[in-house]
């Protein structure tokens, strides 16, 4: 019965490869463009980078299903326990960093203090990796604490959650504190931050901007489910076996039930990068330029023409008013929320000028990458 189950998860696995290539043509196009290498976008990059070491495990996951059993040894099964608990790890504080980031920026865009500059993301970065390698090494390290032991079917090595020993009991739930529990409460708070934000500028929008506002308000709250019920769904289920074994229902943990939540998470790894950059416009029209460089330059032709009629009917301009009117037009569809902050700040110094900021910010929920 549990070989039938084996080939399945096989299938499924293998199904998950094309992603690579996915995630590795994002990664390629945010090293091309200048435009992206944003801040924001370097967390959302390091996301992309985890989640690809993550997949790439795949192969060697394929190779011991058909092994059936850990086909590169102790040391193999060392290695993959170590690389997917980091990984995993990384792609989870990396979720909570982002998540975070937006907040910032939603919710204090006139103070530049919150907001994160290039060596403001490199330093996150780098404590992510440091704080996922920290405990994904404790298992390798020798300090009482049971090495990485093959799961499931055989086919991968994670933590000995079945494990009765004191030390590693603790281990277990603290690592599930420390990367569930922590980040699940930094991503709400944050999304929770950020509806209460939207709707306390939307209070102050005109009311002629009531369709519209209610439209952005509601895109906002499906992306902010969408979010959090997929990063909940993805890895609830891992963390839900881990509590089992050190909380002694051991009866319940059968192989498909430890590599189910397993491949969730593979299955995430294949959905993030696209959840949370493909929703960039920015990103999207770099990909139409790419893929599509005639059609673009048709549509900027056409952009260009209506700006013209569009001023030009409100009476005559100069040709430095003209490109102006153009330049911003054109740039409000590649807004996102690092922009938000600055035509706030340019316009806070009267009364007047916060409810144009205000206005700003709600036209902005387009350009959210959440």
């Amino acid at each position: 019965m549990w070989d039938n189950y084996n080939k399945k998860i096989n299938i499924i696995t293998i199904q998950l490869s094309p992603c690579n290539r996915k995630i590795y043509n994002y990664i390629y196009f945010c090293f091309r463009c200048r435009s992206l290498r944003t801040p924001s976008n370097l967390l959302v990059l390091n996301l992309a980078i985890s989640d690809l070491i993550i997949l790439s495990k795949i192969p060697l996951f394929i190779y011991n299903s058909y092994k059936q059993g850990p086909a590169l040894g102790s040391l193999g099964c060392q290695t993959y326990g170590f690389i997917g608990g980091m990984t995993g790890t990384c792609s989870i504080m990396t979720l909570a960093a982002i998540a975070l980031d937006r907040y910032y920026v939603i919710a204090y865009p006139l103070n530049r203090g919150y907001h994160t500059t290039r060596m403001r993301a490199f330093v996150w970065i780098i404590i992510i990796w440091l704080y996922s390698a920290a405990f994904s090494v404790i298992p390798i390290a020798g300090v009482g604490i049971k090495p990485y032991v093959p799961e499931g079917f055989l086919t991968s090595c994670s933590f000995d959650y079945l494990d009765d020993s004191e030390n590693n009991r603790l281990f277990i739930f603290g690592f599930f504190v420390a990367a569930w529990v922590m980040p699940f409460t930094i991503i709400i708070f944050s999304y929770v931050g950020i509806c209460r934000a939207v709707l306390v500028v939307s209070f102050a929008t005109r009311k002629g901007q009531e369709k519209e506002k209610r439209k952005k308000e509601l895109r906002l709250a499906v992306v902010v489910i969408v979010v959090i019920s997929l990063w909940f769904a993805a890895w609830t289920p891992y963390a839900i076996v881990a509590l089992l074994g050190i909380f002694g229902q051991k009866h319940l943990i059968t192989p498909l039930a430890s590599m189910v939540p397993a491949i969730f998470c593979k299955t995430a790894s294949c959905v993030d990068p696209f959840v949370y950059s493909l929703s960039h416009p920015r990103l999207k029209n770099e990909l139409f330029r790419a893929l599509c460089p005639k059609r673009y330059a048709m549509e900027r032709a056409e952009t260009h023409k209506t700006v013209w009629k569009m001023e030009g009917s409100r009476g005559s301009m100069s040709r430095r008013d003209y490109q102006t009117s153009f330049r911003n037009t054109h740039q409000e569809e590649l807004i996102d929320l690092e922009s938000i902050g600055e035509p706030m700040r340019k316009r806070s110094s009267s009364s007047s000028s916060q409810f144009q900021s205000r206005d700003v910010s709600i036209k902005s929920i387009d350009g959210i990458v959440i």
